[in-house]
Parts: C-alpha cells; sequence; structure tokens
C-alpha cells in the first residue's frame, strides 16, 4: 500500500509539474508577443524614455498562480495526515503546519477523490458504520411477518413485535415496505382501498328490495303500475309510473313482452274467430246481426275490423 500511495504522489506531482511549465510557456509567449508589439509601437512613435520604461516595469506585477493548484508540499502534507487521522480533515489541517489552512475539508476530499480515489475506498471499507436507520436481519424477518398477518396496517405490526421494531416509527416501516417490496406492497394497498372505499351509487340506480318488488308486483297486478306501487309501500314510492315500464323493458324484455301482448286489441282469438264464421253463415255481411248473435264475443269490434278479419280468414 505504501508503494502504491508513493507512486501515485509521484505521478501527481509530475501533473502539477506538466501544468506549471506549460503555464510559463504560455507566459512567455505572451511577453514575447507584447514586446514585439511594442517595438512595432516605438519604431512609429519614436523610442520611449528610458525613465518611462523603467517606471512602467516596476509597476508590472508578476501572475500568480491559481489558488486551486496544489504544490508538492500540500500534496505530500495531505498524504502524511490521510494516513495518522484517516478522513478527518479538520485534524489534518491544524497538523500540516500551515501549508492546508487555506483549503477547506471540501477542497481536501475532492482533491483526495480526484487523485487517490483507491485510498479513499480503502478508509471507507475499514471505518465500521454508526448509521442506525440500516435494518437488520432480525427485523426485517418480523416486518414481512407481521406484513403477511396485518396487511399494510403498521401500526399493530409494530405493537405485535414487541421490542424488535420498537426503535421504528409506523412511517418508517411503511416507507421500507413501499420501497424493499413494491410488488406485495401495491397488491395489499389495492386490496385495501378497494375494502375501504364506499361504494358510490347513482340516485337513480335501482337496489335489490326494489327490483323483487317490481317484479312481485307484477306477477300479481300485471300492468297495473298503481296497485304495484301501493302494495310496496315506500319501496316503490320514487319510482314513476314510466321508470317502472322502462326498468321492466330493459332488464326483463321476455316478462315485458308478456305484458304487452294482451294490450294489442288487433289480435284475434279462436273464439273470436269461431263466432264470426257462425256468424257470417246465417246473416251473410249483415255485421249488427252478427255481433248481436256472438253473445259478446265481437262486441268489442268495430263493423269495418269484423269485415277485415273476415276477408283474411276466407
Amino acid at each position: 500500500m505504501e508503494a502504491q500511495q508513493q507512486q501515485q504522489q509521484a505521478v501527481a506531482v509530475q501533473q502539477q509539474q506538466v501544468q506549471s511549465a506549460q503555464v510559463q510557456a504560455a507566459q512567455l509567449q505572451i511577453d514575447a508577443l507584447g514586446a514585439h508589439q511594442k517595438k512595432q509601437s516605438t519604431k512609429k512613435r519614436g523610442a520611449e524614455p528610458p525613465a518611462l520604461a523603467a517606471a512602467r516595469n516596476s509597476k508590472k506585477k508578476l501572475k500568480k498562480p491559481h489558488p486551486s493548484v496544489w504544490t508538492a508540499e500540500e500534496n505530500k502534507a495531505l498524504m502524511e495526515g490521510v494516513e495518522k487521522w484517516g478522513l478527518d480533515f479538520e485534524r489534518i489541517k491544524e497538523e500540516s503546519g500551515g501549508l492546508l489552512v487555506k483549503r477547506s475539508a471540501g477542497a481536501l476530499m475532492e482533491h483526495l477523490y480526484t487523485f487517490h480515489r483507491n485510498i479513499i475506498r480503502e478508509l471507507r471499507a475499514e471505518k465500521p458504520s454508526n448509521r442506525t436507520d440500516l435494518w437488520t436481519e432480525e427485523e426485517k424477518a418480523t416486518l414481512l411477518e407481521g406484513m403477511e398477518k396485518h396487511g399494510l396496517d403498521c401500526v399493530k405490526i409494530k405493537a405485535e413485535s414487541g421490542e424488535r421494531l420498537g426503535k421504528r416509527s409506523a412511517n418508517a416501516l411503511y416507507v421500507y415496505l413501499h420501497h424493499h417490496h413494491p410488488k406485495k406492497f401495491s397488491e395489499l394497498r389495492t386490496a385495501a382501498k378497494s375494502i375501504n372505499r364506499p361504494v358510490k351509487t347513482h340516485p337513480n340506480s335501482w337496489t335489490k328490495e326494489e327490483k323483487a318488488a317490481l317484479l312481485s308486483g307484477v306477477e300479481k297486478h300485471g300492468r297495473d303500475w298503481e296497485k304495484i306501487k301501493a302494495s310496496n309501500g315506500d319501496r316503490l314510492a320514487k319510482r314513476s309510473k314510466i321508470a317502472l315500464q322502462q326498468h321492466l323493458r330493459d332488464h326483463h324484455p321476455d316478462k315485458y313482452k308478456e305484458l304487452r301482448e294482451p294490450m294489442r286489441t288487433d289480435l284475434w282469438t279462436e273464439e273470436e274467430d269461431a263466432a264470426l264464421l257462425e256468424g257470417a253463415e246465417k246473416y251473410g255481411h249483415d255485421w249488427d246481426k252478427i255481433k248481436a248473435e256472438s253473445g259478446g264475443r265481437l262486441g268489442k269490434r268495430s263493423a269495418r275490423a269484423i269485415e277485415d278479419h273476415l276477408r283474411r280468414l276466407k
């Protein structure tokens, strides 16, 4: 490990030296270009007095390296501090002898992460974790057992577990189930919603009692809707006659057809057919005598209806 750290230090120092050499080369090019431009300008306007040139040169400030660039001494002090104090950057700054005072703890961490990432991983692996939010295997098993019994009722799960989940809140149990068992969590939540959700019914929807009352009333009273409503009390009080007919037509079409057929007055029975044929043999086309002779069997039929039906029978 020491050989690897020395090699990494050497690489970092070499990179910093290359960067500083590049900065110096760029500065030399800039100075040369400025000197050339100054020489050309002095040729045009004449030679500059030596005193003025000396004064201008004395005012020039030397360019300082960027504060983010690490020197070899700083890098060495950081690596020595990491060897002694691990990732305790405040202690490393105090023991660096003033070399790292201007560097923040974040800057030290960033430099290590950029150039010595393996060292950070090793130190983190060796350091024991002090986190209290990590779940133990016993807690996980207890939570799953409680979920099988009580679903998503985390309060009951916690109460039944005793001390095994004592430090966990009901919200923490809920969040753990949501993140680590999403499929089971979704199934339980859907089931809980379907159980606790109130059933919303349309105000015009029919109840089972109303349906049963309508069918029993139709069996007793046929198409007499007023008697059907009166015989069932409050169960059909809010329903109109049209509503009763429409419900019977939509949900019991066969029953509705049976009720509608007797309402047709153009249908002739076998008894009426026989009375008409007998009267026609005796009285021919004297429809009034035929109706009188039928004994009321053709009383509801008009002369035109009797004539038309006799024509169809022949």
